[in-house]
């Protein structure tokens, strides 16, 4: 498995216009792998949710 700095090593030389033949002789890595690192494009991540309550809930200040 390729890691994500070569992937994005790929994906940045691949928008300059330099040849997959290149890539695949400067990184190391099969033309297949290169092929499909740049027809895959990354997933955006989801942001993640926090599920925490209020920090302080204030007590009443007169009781009834």
């Amino acid at each position: 498995m390729t890691s994500e700095i070569k992937k994005e090593r790929v994906r940045h030389w691949h928008e300059r216009n330099i040849p997959d033949s290149e890539i695949v002789r400067l990184l190391g890595i099969p033309e297949a792998e290169v092929k499909a690192i740049i027809s895959n494009p990354p997933q955006p991540r989801k942001p993640v949710k926090k599920n925490f309550g209020p920090e302080f809930i204030e007590p009443p200040a007169f009781f009834d």
